[in-house]
């Protein structure tokens, strides 16, 4: 429910005020405002933080690239491609990814 939601919001943020360079607790608060609030703008500014934290994190580069094409335009063409390249290059073997090759742009 929103209230479960709005709680974790809190948690995860309570949690960061403890480990502000914590990469793993920004993909997490990022998460959760997809899922819970549908706050796309808020999602998109915690993955960034936590790839500028780490930026060799396969499961962020993904959750940030696939806020690619909302209407709420968070993330360009352009960061897309390079985070789901960044990905391949760490995880080649993916089977979310395509293997081995570039991100075709469209």
């Amino acid at each position: 429910t929103g209230d479960n939601y709005e709680k974790a919001i809190q948690y995860v943020t309570d949690a960061l005020t403890l480990e502000p360079a914590n990469a793993a607790l920004h993909t997490l608060l990022a998460e959760v405002y997809t899922l819970g609030p549908l706050s796309y703008e808020l999602a998109a500014q915690e993955y960034r933080r936590a790839l500028e934290i780490n930026p060799y994190c396969v499961s962020t580069l993904l959750g940030a690239a696939s806020l690619y094409g909302l209407p709420e335009k968070v993330v360009m063409l352009d960061e897309a491609i390079t985070w789901l390249e960044q990905a391949i290059k760490l995880d080649p073997n993916n089977p979310h990814l395509p293997a081995g090759k570039s991100v075709p742009a469209s």
